[in-house]
């Protein structure tokens, strides 16, 4: 029996349309409902979809021959999110969208990802990509629950470990909506407290644990960057009565060049929607940088005199 709701294939049919068709396949013969949502303008495409680039674009308020004729690929790859966004906010507003899945190479992953982390957390994302194993494609996953996969070969062409890959792919995503969450019942016995932690602040976070175990829920997110806004959009969504910030650092990392980003609405939402929160200045003194070696860094940490290796590749030093 086929469900009711679908599964959403996000891609570019016009590049990645026997791929598509392919993934399509599979997850149809799983007992799931594919719905295709082109975001391809750079040509004609390659399979039948459900919403078309065309319907894609003018949700973005343009038309996609003036993206094509543009030659501009921010200008296409931003008109194309935008109307996506748009359409899939729509679509999930329905109740209709069980989860959804995106393959594709570095383009085709930004815009994935980029229409993915507007789409709640309660429904599952995966993304198949070449560019998962590139440096700084932490930024794809989003704060939004997506999940990464990577595709082991370029996709651009069906031969037998592609084929492999998108066969797990789509056991994957149908493995993923069998287990349908909700905001409510995530929290339904105990209402969940929030708690941003590093490891400088252990014994702290220990203590309130232990405050807080048997009246709360206590969930902990590493401060790490994304996590931190993964946080921030789940206070957005509800699903919090109290917010501990042990570790607002991200803030400061980002301003001063640390390899944490942060969110322009940070520490912002708890207040907007009246939960309480509770703020530490934990690490807003410590810059890190990820990927490098205190070797590495030498020159920059000449002028730096407290400094130390956090882990192998992980070097933190202390900006006041």
């Amino acid at each position: 029996m086929v469900h009711k709701k679908c599964l959403v294939l996000i891609g570019t049919l016009d590049t990645k349309g026997e791929e598509i068709g392919y993934l399509k396949e599979l997850i149809l013969k799983r007992g799931h409902r594919p719905f295709i949502i082109d975001i391809g303008a750079g040509g004609k495409a390659r399979l039948e979809a459900d919403i078309t680039a065309t319907e894609v674009a003018r949700a973005a308020g343009t038309e996609i021959e003036k993206l094509w004729d543009s030659r501009e690929r921010q200008k296409v790859t931003e008109g194309m999110i935008k109307g996506a966004v748009a359409k899939l906010a729509a679509l999930c507003r329905t109740g209709e969208v069980e989860g959804m899945i995106s393959i594709g190479g570095m383009t085709s992953t930004v815009m994935a990802s980029s229409i993915m982390r507007e789409i709640p957390y309660s429904i599952p994302k995966l993304i198949v990509s070449s560019a998962a194993s590139m440096p700084g494609s932490n930024r794809f996953f989003g704060p939004t629950g997506i999940t990464m996969m990577h595709s082991l070969v370029d996709v651009g062409g069906l031969n037998s470990l592609l084929k492999a890959q998108l066969s797990r792919a789509a056991g994957a995503i149908c493995g993923m909506v069998k287990d349908e969450i909700s905001q409510p019942s995530l929290g339904e016995h105990k209402p969940m407290v929030a708690m941003s932690v590093y490891g400088y602040v252990e014994n702290c976070a220990r203590y309130i644990n232990e405050a807080l175990t048997g009246k709360y829920e206590l969930i902990r997110f590493h401060a790490t960057g994304m996590p931190e806004i993964t946080m921030e959009k789940l206070i957005e969504e509800d699903f919090f009565s109290g917010i501990i910030d042990l570790v607002p650092s991200s803030i400061t990392n980002e301003k001063f060049s640390g390899s944490r980003i942060s969110w322009k609405r940070r520490l912002e939402v708890a207040g907007e929607k009246g939960i309480p929160q509770v703020v530490a200045p934990a690490g807003v003194n410590t810059i890190s940088r990820v990927g490098f070696t205190a070797e590495e860094l030498a020159p920059e940490l000449k002028i730096r005199k407290h400094y130390f290796m956090e882990e192998l590749r992980v070097t933190v030093w202390l900006n006041t």
